[in-house]
């Protein structure tokens, strides 16, 4: 059985390369994935904005993924075989938001394709704090929390 879904997911792997080169749109959801429970709200069941804060040490930058037509395990596929080698972590949940609410903060769009030609990093926030805090409020805000199931 899990031979036939790492096969599946190739197979879907292939065909969503070609949709992954295609120009990113304002309506496409993105997904940032958690691994600690720090970053989980459990009374609000959304993610906090501390999770959406860019990366200080890696270029100020926000990792994220591109899911537009994918299917739950594939998404899940996505953070276990490309964030959780370099995290060291394991992913127990994720928040899916809009990449129009990156947008509407004058983030910029970078679909680098690095390490998956699904990989987005949302760039250029600003210097100030309180201003990135800001941002990160309105994206957490925009997000649904979707928590692993295993």
């Amino acid at each position: 059985m899990k031979k036939l879904k790492e096969f599946s997911l190739s197979i879907f792997h292939l065909l969503t390369d070609r949709f992954s080169k295609l120009p990113v749109r304002d309506e496409e959801p993105l997904t940032h994935y958690i691994f600690v429970d720090e970053h989980i709200n459990k009374t609000t069941h959304k993610a906090k904005h501390q999770l959406f804060k860019p990366r200080k040490n890696k270029g100020n930058d926000l990792s994220t993924f591109r899911i537009i037509n994918c299917v739950e395990s594939y998404i899940w596929y996505l953070s276990k075989r490309y964030v959780e080698p370099f995290s060291k972590k394991k992913t127990i949940a994720r928040a899916d938001f809009p990449l129009a609410a990156a947008k509407k903060a004058q983030l910029k769009i970078n679909p680098d394709g690095n390490p998956h030609k699904r990989h987005l990093n949302l760039e250029n926030w600003p210097t100030d704090s309180s201003a990135c805090k800001l941002i990160s409020m309105e994206i957490a805000n925009a997000s649904n929390l979707i928590l692993k199931n295993e």
